[in-house]
Protein backbone atom coordinates (compact mmCIF):
# COMPACT_ATOMS: atom_id res chain seq x y z
CA UNK A 1 0.00 0.00 0.00
CA UNK A 2 1.66 3.29 -0.92
CA UNK A 3 0.54 6.98 -0.35
CA UNK A 4 0.14 10.09 -2.78
CA UNK A 5 -0.25 13.90 -0.92
CA UNK A 6 -3.42 15.38 -1.84
CA UNK A 7 -4.81 18.73 -0.90
CA UNK A 8 -7.23 17.21 1.62
CA UNK A 9 -10.46 15.05 1.89
CA UNK A 10 -12.94 15.85 -0.97
CA UNK A 11 -16.10 14.42 0.00
CA UNK A 12 -17.84 13.90 3.92
CA UNK A 13 -18.76 10.07 2.17
CA UNK A 14 -17.07 7.12 4.26
CA UNK A 15 -15.28 6.54 0.52
CA UNK A 16 -15.30 8.62 -2.53
CA UNK A 17 -15.81 6.22 -5.27
CA UNK A 18 -13.65 7.53 -8.09
CA UNK A 19 -11.25 10.11 -7.31
CA UNK A 20 -8.19 12.33 -9.56
CA UNK A 21 -5.41 13.30 -7.56
CA UNK A 22 -2.64 15.24 -9.06
CA UNK A 23 -4.46 14.39 -12.82
CA UNK A 24 -4.52 10.66 -11.86
CA UNK A 25 -7.53 8.76 -12.21
CA UNK A 26 -8.09 6.02 -9.02
CA UNK A 27 -11.20 3.59 -8.16
CA UNK A 28 -12.08 2.71 -4.71
CA UNK A 29 -10.99 -1.01 -4.26
CA UNK A 30 -11.42 -1.87 -0.30
CA UNK A 31 -10.99 -0.14 2.75
CA UNK A 32 -7.41 -1.01 4.75
CA UNK A 33 -5.71 -0.01 7.63
CA UNK A 34 -3.71 2.93 6.39
CA UNK A 35 -2.40 4.18 9.63
CA UNK A 36 1.26 3.28 8.80
CA UNK A 37 0.82 6.03 5.87
CA UNK A 38 -0.88 8.32 7.68
CA UNK A 39 -3.26 9.07 5.07
CA UNK A 40 -6.68 10.76 5.34
CA UNK A 41 -8.72 7.96 5.40
CA UNK A 42 -8.77 4.23 5.12
CA UNK A 43 -10.18 3.95 1.65
CA UNK A 44 -7.94 2.30 -0.73
CA UNK A 45 -8.06 2.90 -4.18
CA UNK A 46 -6.03 1.14 -7.42
CA UNK A 47 -4.83 4.04 -10.13
CA UNK A 48 -7.53 3.21 -13.33
CA UNK A 49 -5.48 1.48 -16.29
CA UNK A 50 -2.42 0.38 -14.17
CA UNK A 51 -3.76 -2.22 -11.66
CA UNK A 52 -1.56 -4.25 -9.01
CA UNK A 53 -0.63 -0.91 -6.52
CA UNK A 54 -3.46 0.02 -3.71
CA UNK A 55 -3.31 3.87 -2.96
CA UNK A 56 -4.38 6.30 -0.22
CA UNK A 57 -3.90 9.64 0.15
CA UNK A 58 -2.78 11.98 3.05
CA UNK A 59 -2.76 15.94 3.19
CA UNK A 60 0.15 17.76 0.14
CA UNK A 61 -0.01 19.71 -2.42
CA UNK A 62 -1.67 17.78 -5.24
CA UNK A 63 -5.22 19.06 -6.05
CA UNK A 64 -7.53 16.28 -5.34
CA UNK A 65 -11.32 15.70 -6.21
CA UNK A 66 -14.29 13.12 -6.29
CA UNK A 67 -15.45 12.27 -9.75
CA UNK A 68 -18.81 14.11 -9.50
CA UNK A 69 -20.72 12.03 -7.55
CA UNK A 70 -23.30 14.62 -6.82
CA UNK A 71 -23.80 14.58 -11.09
CA UNK A 72 -24.05 10.83 -11.25
CA UNK A 73 -27.14 11.23 -9.02
CA UNK A 74 -28.71 14.14 -11.46
CA UNK A 75 -30.39 13.51 -14.18
CA UNK A 76 -28.35 14.12 -17.47
CA UNK A 77 -28.64 17.26 -18.91
CA UNK A 78 -29.11 16.61 -22.20
CA UNK A 79 -32.16 14.02 -21.50
CA UNK A 80 -34.97 15.19 -23.68
CA UNK A 81 -38.20 15.57 -21.60
CA UNK A 82 -41.22 12.95 -21.78
CA UNK A 83 -38.91 10.08 -22.62
CA UNK A 84 -37.62 7.11 -19.92
CA UNK A 85 -33.91 8.44 -18.58
CA UNK A 86 -32.05 5.47 -16.34
CA UNK A 87 -29.06 6.70 -14.37
CA UNK A 88 -26.76 6.12 -11.22
CA UNK A 89 -23.54 5.47 -9.80
CA UNK A 90 -22.25 2.22 -11.20
CA UNK A 91 -19.43 -0.30 -10.05
CA UNK A 92 -16.08 0.30 -12.27
CA UNK A 93 -14.18 -2.33 -12.89
CA UNK A 94 -10.60 -2.14 -14.03
CA UNK A 95 -10.98 -5.06 -16.39
CA UNK A 96 -13.42 -3.39 -18.07
CA UNK A 97 -14.67 0.16 -19.34
CA UNK A 98 -15.66 2.91 -17.05
CA UNK A 99 -19.06 2.42 -18.65
CA UNK A 100 -19.56 -1.43 -18.39
CA UNK A 101 -22.06 -2.11 -16.05
CA UNK A 102 -24.36 1.72 -16.05
CA UNK A 103 -27.59 2.02 -14.70
CA UNK A 104 -29.62 2.73 -18.18
CA UNK A 105 -28.85 -1.66 -18.89
CA UNK A 106 -31.55 -2.10 -16.51
CA UNK A 107 -33.79 -0.98 -19.82
CA UNK A 108 -33.51 -4.65 -21.34
CA UNK A 109 -34.41 -7.89 -20.15
CA UNK A 110 -31.82 -10.17 -21.14
CA UNK A 111 -29.16 -12.83 -19.57
CA UNK A 112 -26.27 -11.65 -17.84
CA UNK A 113 -23.19 -10.89 -19.95
CA UNK A 114 -20.45 -9.20 -20.54
CA UNK A 115 -16.87 -8.84 -21.92
CA UNK A 116 -14.03 -6.35 -21.83
CA UNK A 117 -15.06 -5.02 -25.87
CA UNK A 118 -18.76 -5.03 -26.10
CA UNK A 119 -19.39 -4.38 -21.85
CA UNK A 120 -22.21 -5.75 -19.97
CA UNK A 121 -26.15 -6.00 -20.08
CA UNK A 122 -26.90 -5.05 -16.53
CA UNK A 123 -25.84 -2.99 -13.78
CA UNK A 124 -23.58 -3.36 -10.33
CA UNK A 125 -24.22 -1.02 -7.75
CA UNK A 126 -21.22 1.11 -5.89
CA UNK A 127 -21.63 -1.27 -2.74
CA UNK A 128 -18.43 -2.61 -2.19
CA UNK A 129 -16.91 -2.87 0.56
CA UNK A 130 -20.27 -2.52 3.14
CA UNK A 131 -23.86 -2.05 2.44
CA UNK A 132 -25.77 1.18 3.10
CA UNK A 133 -24.44 3.95 0.75
CA UNK A 134 -27.97 5.17 0.28
CA UNK A 135 -27.87 7.45 -3.23
CA UNK A 136 -24.51 5.85 -3.76
CA UNK A 137 -26.02 2.51 -4.40
CA UNK A 138 -29.36 3.41 -6.34
CA UNK A 139 -30.52 3.75 -9.73
CA UNK A 140 -32.72 6.39 -10.89
CA UNK A 141 -35.33 6.15 -13.37
CA UNK A 142 -37.20 9.07 -14.88
CA UNK A 143 -40.89 8.41 -16.41
CA UNK A 144 -41.16 10.77 -18.22
CA UNK A 145 -44.83 12.00 -17.15
CA UNK A 146 -46.47 11.76 -14.27
CA UNK A 147 -48.34 8.57 -13.93
CA UNK A 148 -50.19 5.88 -11.53
CA UNK A 149 -47.65 3.56 -11.13
CA UNK A 150 -49.08 -0.10 -9.56
CA UNK A 151 -46.50 -2.71 -9.61
CA UNK A 152 -42.36 -2.81 -10.40
CA UNK A 153 -41.14 -5.40 -12.93
CA UNK A 154 -37.25 -6.52 -12.27
CA UNK A 155 -34.87 -9.36 -12.78
CA UNK A 156 -32.30 -9.76 -10.20
CA UNK A 157 -28.61 -9.86 -11.36
CA UNK A 158 -25.51 -12.58 -10.63
CA UNK A 159 -22.53 -10.74 -12.33
CA UNK A 160 -22.82 -13.44 -15.06
CA UNK A 161 -20.17 -15.75 -15.22
CA UNK A 162 -18.45 -14.62 -12.08
CA UNK A 163 -22.28 -15.40 -10.19
CA UNK A 164 -20.98 -14.09 -7.60
CA UNK A 165 -23.14 -11.03 -6.98
CA UNK A 166 -26.77 -9.91 -6.48
CA UNK A 167 -29.50 -7.44 -4.77
CA UNK A 168 -30.69 -9.24 -1.71
CA UNK A 169 -32.69 -6.78 0.40
CA UNK A 170 -33.79 -3.34 -1.46
CA UNK A 171 -36.02 -0.37 -1.22
CA UNK A 172 -37.86 1.53 -4.05
CA UNK A 173 -38.67 5.18 -3.11
CA UNK A 174 -41.00 7.96 -5.50
CA UNK A 175 -41.37 11.13 -6.37
CA UNK A 176 -43.44 13.72 -8.42
CA UNK A 177 -40.70 16.18 -8.82
CA UNK A 178 -37.28 16.68 -8.18
CA UNK A 179 -38.10 19.44 -5.79
CA UNK A 180 -39.59 16.61 -3.39
CA UNK A 181 -38.32 14.30 -0.80
CA UNK A 182 -37.85 10.96 -1.96
CA UNK A 183 -41.30 8.68 -0.07
CA UNK A 184 -40.38 5.11 0.39
CA UNK A 185 -43.05 3.03 -1.39
CA UNK A 186 -42.03 -0.62 -1.11
CA UNK A 187 -39.19 -2.50 0.22
CA UNK A 188 -38.56 -6.48 -0.12
CA UNK A 189 -35.56 -9.34 -0.52
CA UNK A 190 -34.88 -10.36 -3.42
CA UNK A 191 -33.76 -14.46 -3.35
CA UNK A 192 -29.74 -15.67 -3.68
CA UNK A 193 -29.59 -15.56 -7.56
CA UNK A 194 -26.20 -17.00 -7.92
CA UNK A 195 -25.88 -20.13 -9.84
CA UNK A 196 -29.82 -19.65 -10.58
CA UNK A 197 -32.02 -19.11 -13.31
CA UNK A 198 -32.56 -15.79 -14.00
CA UNK A 199 -36.72 -14.62 -14.27
CA UNK A 200 -38.57 -11.44 -14.08
CA UNK A 201 -40.36 -10.88 -11.03
CA UNK A 202 -43.64 -9.27 -10.71
CA UNK A 203 -44.02 -7.07 -7.51
CA UNK A 204 -47.61 -5.26 -7.35
CA UNK A 205 -47.82 -2.30 -4.83
CA UNK A 206 -51.31 -2.51 -2.65
CA UNK A 207 -52.23 0.51 -3.38
CA UNK A 208 -50.95 3.24 -6.87
CA UNK A 209 -48.31 5.43 -6.33
CA UNK A 210 -48.78 8.71 -8.57
CA UNK A 211 -45.38 9.70 -9.17
CA UNK A 212 -42.73 10.19 -12.46
CA UNK A 213 -39.33 9.75 -10.65
CA UNK A 214 -37.97 6.05 -9.27
CA UNK A 215 -35.24 5.19 -6.93
CA UNK A 216 -34.04 1.57 -6.60
CA UNK A 217 -31.70 1.35 -3.91
CA UNK A 218 -29.73 -1.72 -3.10
CA UNK A 219 -29.68 -2.01 1.00
CA UNK A 220 -27.77 -5.33 1.36
CA UNK A 221 -26.27 -7.82 -1.20
CA UNK A 222 -25.43 -11.40 -1.93
CA UNK A 223 -21.91 -12.66 -2.05
CA UNK A 224 -18.60 -10.30 -1.29
CA UNK A 225 -19.17 -7.41 -3.63
CA UNK A 226 -21.98 -5.85 -4.92
CA UNK A 227 -26.01 -5.89 -5.89
CA UNK A 228 -27.26 -4.39 -8.93
CA UNK A 229 -30.34 -5.73 -11.70
CA UNK A 230 -30.38 -6.96 -15.01
CA UNK A 231 -33.72 -5.15 -15.63
CA UNK A 232 -36.06 -2.82 -14.16
CA UNK A 233 -39.35 -1.18 -14.68
CA UNK A 234 -42.40 0.37 -13.14
CA UNK A 235 -45.88 -1.37 -14.43
CA UNK A 236 -48.25 2.10 -15.11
Amino acid sequence: LRHAASAGPTSSLPCCPQKIVGGVSYTLVQEADTSAFNCLTNCAYQENGNPGRLFCFAAGGLVAECVSVSSLLSKPVDACESTVVVWGVNWDDSDYPSDTYRAYNVLTDETDSRNPTTGANYWLSYNYPRSGYGELSSLFYDIGKIVTVTAFNLTNTHNAEAQNSGTRAFTIFARENQAEQWKAIYTNTLQDPRNALQTVQHLPLSIGVVARFIRFEVNTFYGLYRGGLQYFAPVY
